[in-house]
C-alpha cells in the first residue's frame, strides 16, 4: 500500500490529508503532479471576422460561478444622482440603518462603492428598495447583488441570422459552426433548416448593423465560396456601459423591434446593390497603399536587423578568435614557465652532483698524496 499523493506507505490515497488537485479537481494526486500542466495551453479564438467592428476574442473555457456563502456578503453601491464620498456614505448608512454594524466601503470608479453588509437578509432588504435617497446627503443610491457578471462592461447582441448560398460541404453541424463564427460567437444552429436554401442560426454580434451582405470562406481544397448572411431578428439587445444598459432595461424590446423592422424593410426595398459587401480578400487602393507602406517599413526594419545581426556575428567571431589567441598565448607562457622550472631544477640537481663529485675527487687526491708521502719516507 502506497499513497499516490505523498508517497507514504502508512496510508492509502483516499485517507491522505493533502488537498485535491487545484487544476483538474481530482483527488488522487496533488497539483504538482497534474498532467494538465504538461499539456498545450489553450488560447482564445477570434470570431466575427466577416466585417470590421464584429470581431471578438472568445474564451470558451469559462465555468459557472459557484458562490460561496459568506456571513457578510459584498455588494456594489451605485450613486445615481448627487455627489458622495466614502465618509458621507458611511455616515448616511449608519444614520439610516442602526444595525450595530461597522460599515466599510471601497471606492470603485467615480460613482460606485464596494461594501460588505451585516448578513444576506439585510442585503436583500436594501436591494428591494431599488433607488432610494440617503438621508443627510440628498444623494440617490442603488444597491445590487454582487456577481461576476456585474463586472462586465458590455454584452453582445443575440440575433437570428439566415445564411444563403451555403455549399454542400458545409451543410453539417460543425461546418455551419465555423461559417456562423464569421459573425461572432455561435449560440445555436437550427438543424431543421440544414437542408433548406436558407440555414438559420443564432449568434452573438457586437453590432448587427455591420453584418455584411456577404462573406467569403475557404474549404480545405482552397475553394472560395461566397456566403450571404441576412439579419432575421434581434433576440436580445446588447448594452455597453451603465447608461446604455439602464436605457435598454427601461425602454424594453418593443421599440427596438419596431426600429429593427423599419431598418430591415428599408434595406429590402433598396435592393441588394446598396448593401455593404465585405470581402476580406479585396482591399481598396488606400488600404493597399497603407499596407504596402507598412510592409516596406517592416521589410526595411528586418533588413537592418539582419545587417546588425551579421555585424554582431562578425564582431563576436573576431572576439572569439582574439580570445582564443590570448588563451593560447597564456597556455604557451604557462608551458614555458613549467619548462624553465624543470630546467632550473635539473641544473640544480647537476650542480649538486658536480659538488659531490668534486668532494670525492678532493678526498681521493688527499688519499693519493698521503700514500705518496708514505712511499717517499
Amino acid at each position: 500500500m502506497i499513497c499516490n499523493k505523498c508517497k507514504d506507505t502508512r496510508h492509502a490515497t483516499k485517507d491522505c490529508k493533502l488537498d485535491h488537485c487545484a487544476v483538474c479537481g481530482k483527488r488522487n494526486y496533488i497539483t504538482d503532479d497534474c498532467t494538465w500542466l504538461k499539456q498545450m495551453k489553450l488560447v482564445p479564438k477570434f470570431v466575427g471576422y466577416a466585417a470590421r467592428g464584429l470581431g471578438v476574442l472568445l474564451v470558451q473555457s469559462s465555468k459557472d460561478n459557484v458562490e460561496l456563502e459568506n456571513p457578510n456578503p459584498m455588494a456594489p453601491v451605485t450613486v445615481k444622482s448627487g455627489m458622495l464620498n466614502e465618509t458621507q456614505l458611511l455616515e448616511g448608512l449608519n444614520y439610516m440603518f442602526n444595525w450595530n454594524w461597522q460599515w466599510r466601503c471601497k471606492k470603485q470608479g467615480s460613482s460606485a462603492f464596494l461594501m460588505r453588509f451585516l448578513n444576506k437578509g439585510r442585503l436583500m432588504e436594501l436591494i428591494n428598495y431599488d433607488d432610494f435617497t440617503l438621508l443627510g446627503t440628498g444623494a440617490v443610491i442603488n444597491i445590487k447583488k454582487w456577481a461576476f457578471d456585474s463586472q462586465a462592461v458590455g454584452k453582445s447582441h443575440t440575433v437570428s441570422v439566415t445564411f444563403d448560398k451555403v455549399p454542400d460541404c458545409f451543410r453539417h453541424f460543425f461546418g455551419m459552426c465555423e461559417v456562423v463564427a464569421s459573425l461572432g460567437p455561435v449560440l445555436e444552429i437550427d438543424m431543421d433548416t440544414i437542408t433548406h436554401e436558407r440555414i438559420r442560426a443564432k449568434v452573438g454580434v457586437r453590432d448587427f448593423e455591420k453584418i455584411p451582405g456577404y462573406t467569403e470562406i475557404t474549404d480545405r481544397d482552397l475553394n472560395i465560396y461566397r456566403v450571404m448572411p441576412t439579419l432575421e431578428k434581434v433576440v436580445e439587445m446588447a448594452w455597453y456601459g451603465d447608461h446604455k444598459r439602464q436605457h435598454l432595461e427601461e425602454a424594453g424590446m418593443d421599440c427596438v423591434g419596431d426600429e429593427l423592422r423599419k431598418r430591415q424593410k428599408n434595406t429590402n426595398n433598396s435592393g441588394d446593390t446598396n448593401r455593404e459587401a465585405i470581402n476580406l480578400g479585396i482591399l481598396s487602393l488606400v488600404q493597399f497603399e497603407e499596407i504596402k507602406k507598412r510592409s516596406d517599413a517592416v521589410l526595411l526594419t528586418q533588413q537592418e536587423q539582419i545587417k546588425e545581426r551579421e555585424a554582431r556575428k562578425k564582431v563576436e567571431a573576431d572576439m572569439a578568435a582574439v580570445m582564443k589567441r590570448m588563451q593560447e598565448n597564456e597556455e604557451e607562457k604557462a608551458r614555458q614557465k613549467a619548462l624553465r622550472v624543470q630546467e632550473e631544477k635539473r641544473i640544480g640537481e647537476m650542480e649538486k652532483e658536480r659538488k659531490s663529485l668534486m668532494d670525492l675527487v678532493h678526498k681521493q687526491q688527499n688519499i693519493i698524496d698521503r700514500c705518496v708521502e708514505k712511499v717517499e719516507r
